[in-house]
């Protein structure tokens, strides 16, 4: 399907935002298209979910709803803007997540590029990206009091011509309570945490230490 046709078919899915390209499109996790909003003409990011039931579109979007209430201009320099989530008007299973442009694409493609061109990250470049994503990690932990669920290298995104880290997709966040179970399997198999791979439902916030050390840090550390 041509660029102009696919256009046209999902311009009423994207409520005032016009499409100006694919970004990503993938069965299992939905796509992501680089619009231009009409009111502002500011550049943002529209992620499209089809999710199994109605039910599970409004469960996602309280979610993260209550998760980016709680994010501000003094404690959000480390996450990616989240601005709404709407149904599509023609398929109530499938949401619309609207979110910030990051320029510089994610940390899988800037790993990739390294290793095609021969490159490598600098110590200091690997120290300060890891201090960034740790203090995201701090705040959803410390006091946001959720844990992220699914840190990986493409939920990383970049801006600021590489200097700025932002941790994105916010879909499957969840505050934890010791008290509770909470589902093991989530996320993506290859970056979870062993106690989730093993199917312990009583996990706690050190999921994300493991993912922010093993899955995200482990490919700038192998190209240093």
């Amino acid at each position: 399907m041509s660029l102009k046709s696919w256009v046209k078919v999902r311009k009423v899915c994207i409520c005032n935002c016009t499409i100006c390209d694919k970004l990503y499109d993938n069965k299992l996790l939905g796509a992501v298209f680089l619009c231009t909003r009409k009111d502002t003409g500011e550049q943002v990011a529209v992620k499209q979910v089809d999710y199994a039931s109605e039910e599970h579109v409004a469960r996602t979007k309280r979610e993260i709803e209550l998760v980016t209430s709680k994010i501000t201009e003094e404690n959000g320099a480390h996450f990616v803007r989240y601005y709404r989530a709407f149904e599509n008007s023609q398929n109530s299973k499938i949401m619309n997540i609207e979110m910030e442009f990051c320029s510089n694409g994610d940390m899988k493609e800037l790993c990739e590029m390294y290793e095609q061109q021969g490159q490598r990250f600098s110590q200091e470049q690997v120290i300060e990206y890891g201090y960034q994503l740790a203090c995201a990690i701090n705040i959803l932990h410390n006091d946001l009091q959720v844990v992220h669920r699914d840190l990986k290298t493409e939920n990383v995104l970049i801006s600021n011509n590489y200097k700025n880290l932002k941790l994105g997709d916010y879909g499957l966040m969840k505050q934890l309570s010791t008290a509770i179970s909470h589902t093991a399997h989530v996320g993506t198999l290859k970056t979870q945490a062993p106690e989730m791979m093993t199917g312990d439902t009583h996990y706690t916030y050190a999921v994300d230490i493991f993912s922010l050390g093993w899955c995200v840090l482990l490919q700038c550390i192998k190209n240093l």
